[in-house]
């Protein structure tokens, strides 16, 4: 009788520990990993219903899908993963979670500058050390935007917010003196117009001729600045000589180009 009752008890016990076990594996985030999709649907720049906040697991593979009723990019901040959207055009962003936080979820609303649909266009800058000090190679690659004397478009280049040139070729040779230097890359159409896409550089740090190349490239339409508010510094402009550089001047211009930001809501990914 009293070992029935131990064994009784010890059963018990048992299933009172997995279970413990149980809950806890799920407070965890236990089990293997899955799939996890939501929709994302923006707005007037905001997502449609009331879910800001979105959650899965490490390990899971999670599908955004996008849809917009204006055209636009949607960034997933920490995994840096972006995606177009455009009224009509639905798009998703497909990426397995391995990394654990809680990511803004953003988009940078582009729409059309200058009569030029803006979405999807993009610049990246790269500047590369030349023989002497402070000269530099400049390039920029470009996406869906073809600079040339063929089309006009070209783009502008400013060191510490002064204006260098503009330029119908992708890379060109610029003497910026010594020190650290701020560069700004920016596109503009054959009419003159500074479409709100740009890529921002910082050079000549301490380590700034050890050979190598420095680069960083901003793929979705900026905050929409005026590149050229430095318009009246023509003389610095043509002091640099450039092949293919121009002094631009304020009548030359016109800025109607404009874009807006919105945060969307986060992505919360939690440890497993």
């Amino acid at each position: 009788m009293f070992l029935s009752r131990v064994r009784r008890g010890v059963k018990i016990s048992f299933v009172t520990t997995t279970s413990f076990t149980l809950l806890l594996l799920s407070a965890c985030g236990g089990g293997e990993p899955g799939e996890a999709s939501f929709n994302l649907a923006v707005v007037d720049g905001a997502l449609a219903g009331d879910e800001r906040t979105f959650l899965a697991a490490q390990g899971d593979t999670v599908t955004l899908n996008l849809s917009s009723d204006a055209p636009g990019l949607i960034h997933l901040h920490g995994y840096d993963l972006k995606e177009t959207v455009a009224p009509g055009a639905p798009s998703a962003i497909t990426f397995k979670a391995d990394a654990t936080g809680r990511f803004a979820i953003e988009m940078h609303a582009t729409g059309t500058a200058c009569g030029v649909d803006v979405t999807g266009i993009a610049i990246a800058l790269t500047a590369v050390p030349a023989d002497h000090v402070g000269h530099y190679l400049i390039l920029v690659e470009t996406e869906n935007f073809e600079i040339s004397t063929t089309t006009r478009n070209h783009w502008h280049l400013m060191s510490d917010g002064q204006m260098i040139g503009m330029f119908f070729d992708p890379s060109v040779e610029i003497d910026l003196g010594e020190g650290g230097h701020e560069l700004k890359a920016q596109l503009n159409t054959g009419k003159h117009c500074a479409l709100p896409v740009s890529s921002i550089l910082r050079i000549g740090e301490a380590d700034s001729h050890d050979g190598h190349a420095a680069s960083a490239d901003h793929d979705e339409a900026n905050d929409g600045e005026a590149m050229m508010g430095a318009h009246d510094q023509d003389a610095a402009a043509g002091d640099h000589n450039a092949p293919g550089a121009h002094a631009a001047s304020e009548d030359e211009h016109d800025h109607d180009a404009g874009s807006k930001d919105f945060n969307l809501g986060a992505l919360e990914i939690r440890p497993r």
